[in-house]
């Protein structure tokens, strides 16, 4: 089992599909033990990160406790700027999705 104690800040485009949605249903200062399956994780990919390698078809485990969250903007209120950094990020990451098919 990797272990990893340390605080970090992820968007939704940043993390797994299961952690994201395991994440979204949590209480500010809530703490869980997210149970996450292949579908939702990294599927039938190897996954390669800087403290560990994840098998094909892994189920993973983290150990979350959601210190704090910002509400994302509705569309409506965003600024120009933010549509057109919004719609940047988003095309990235069409783009990855699209290359590891």
């Amino acid at each position: 089992m990797l272990r990893v104690n340390e605080t970090s800040v992820f968007t939704t485009e940043q993390v797994i599909d299961g952690l994201d949605r395991g994440v979204k249903t949590m209480k500010k200062g809530e703490v869980s033990i997210l149970t996450i399956h292949p579908e939702y994780a990294f599927g039938s990919n190897e996954s390669y990160h800087e403290s560990a390698t994840v098998p094909a078809s892994s189920t993973v485990y983290y150990d979350v406790e959601l210190v704090s969250f910002e509400k994302e903007k509705g569309s409506w209120e965003l600024t120009t700027p933010e549509k057109i950094e919004t719609c940047g990020r988003k095309k990235e990451g069409n783009t990855i999705f699209k290359k590891q098919k």
